[in-house]
């Protein structure tokens, strides 16, 4: 989750989704990599991408207060928090918890304004899970077929 009110629409539009169907949430925030220029490392099979302890940190104080704000989420939940290129994480964690549905927020690439274009990031997403996506700005939510 990024601080967008597009995730935080979709947060709630996720637990709204809870209270009607039985489900398990996942609240996921992928940190983006940092490159670390380790050629060796990554020669000897290590990853060419870190996340220090601040950004960890950083990621879950902020799922935790995203988190506060919603009064009941219907559901029991699992907090997240993973490095790597986001939509390859979506899509692994998707692919790792058997889901159904990833609902997201929209951003602000998605939707143009003459109708319902998927922007860049829910478009990886999509293509990269077999599962239903749900883009959410602030005031709807497009399912993406």
């Amino acid at each position: 989750m990024n601080d967008s009110r597009e995730s935080m629409a979709a947060l709630r539009q996720a637990c709204r989704h809870a209270r009607h169907a039985p489900c398990r949430l996942c609240l996921l925030h992928v940190i983006e990599p940092k490159e670390t220029g380790d050629l060796l490392g990554v020669a000897t099979g290590a990853s060419s991408y870190s996340m220090d302890k601040e950004d960890f940190f950083r990621a879950e104080a902020r799922l935790e207060a995203w988190w506060k704000r919603v009064e009941d989420p219907g559901a029991p939940t699992d907090m997240v928090i993973r490095c790597g290129r986001v939509a390859e994480v979506i899509a692994e964690e998707a692919y790792r918890l058997h889901a159904t549905v990833i609902i997201m927020g929209a951003g602000k690439s998605v939707l143009d304004m003459v109708g319902r274009h998927p922007g860049t990031m829910c478009e990886k997403v999509k293509k990269l899970t077999g599962c239903g996506l749900v883009a959410v700005d602030e005031e709807r939510t497009y399912p993406l077929r």
